[in-house]
């Protein structure tokens, strides 16, 4: 479900997804600007993970080794 009358492009260019306002992925009340419920996100490619960005704006991706640990590392 896609909040707001705007539109998602579905393209095959560079396999690009463009939608503004909410995205929800099992709800169609969603809190933030991706919500899903009634699931899992997975990232599968080896040595990628989810990227934030602190207050000051520096970036940081997270992701987890072979045993779990969660590993940080600035970008």
């Amino acid at each position: 479900v896609c909040t707001q009358n705007t539109p998602v492009y579905l393209g095959n260019g560079s396999n690009r997804v463009y939608i503004t306002g909410t995205l929800g992925v099992g709800t169609d009340n969603p809190y933030s600007k991706v919500h899903v419920t009634n699931g899992d996100v997975e990232v599968e490619t080896n040595g990628f993970g989810f990227v934030v960005k602190s207050p000051s704006g520096y970036r940081f991706r997270i992701k987890v080794d072979d045993t779990g640990k969660v590993i940080t590392s600035s970008m």
